[in-house]
């Protein structure tokens, strides 16, 4: 068998990106147990607890807790689930947090208290900067900076 085969059958590799945007229905006990469990695995990180989010119809969506991973080294966004994983409510369900790659730091950030354009125009409700709770709030304050920076930097290379 030539290993051009061999490199067929194989499943893809999966991305091991360095930020990452999740959602939780966690308590901020059991959020701030995790990132410190894994606190030497982590650059950045910051969450706020939503409680006043409303759907389409005007009622309180339940309450969640948004939050911005920045690691050290590249991970899967099933491995930072995993993280916050084990966790089960009075029922013995499962208690979900769920995750996606972020590609905007800064964005992301402003989304957390609802100062994106686009909440603004959707009317949501607006979070106080210091319900915000992070280990580095400069980290994601300077974040669109830093990735004008990082752009600059890679044209000019």
């Amino acid at each position: 068998m030539s290993n051009e085969n061999s490199t067929i059958n194989r499943p893809p590799k999966a991305r091991r990106p360095r930020s990452f945007s999740l959602v939780s229905y966690l308590d901020t006990f059991q959020v701030q147990d995790v990132l410190l469990k894994h606190d030497k695995q982590i650059r950045a990180y910051c969450y706020i607890e939503h409680d006043r989010d409303c759907d389409e119809n005007g009622e309180i969506k339940p309450r969640h807790i948004h939050i911005l991973i920045r690691t050290i080294q590249g991970r899967t966004v099933s491995d930072i689930c995993n993280w916050f994983s084990g966790f089960f409510d009075d029922k013995g369900l499962g208690i979900n947090t769920l995750g996606q790659e972020m590609h905007d730091i800064s964005n992301s950030y402003l989304y957390l208290t609802h100062s994106t354009p686009q909440a603004l125009e959707e009317g949501k409700y607006q979070y106080s900067p210091n319900d915000i709770f992070t280990n580095d709030r400069e980290y994601f304050e300077k974040a669109s900076y830093n990735d004008e920076d990082n752009i600059t930097l890679a044209v000019s290379e």
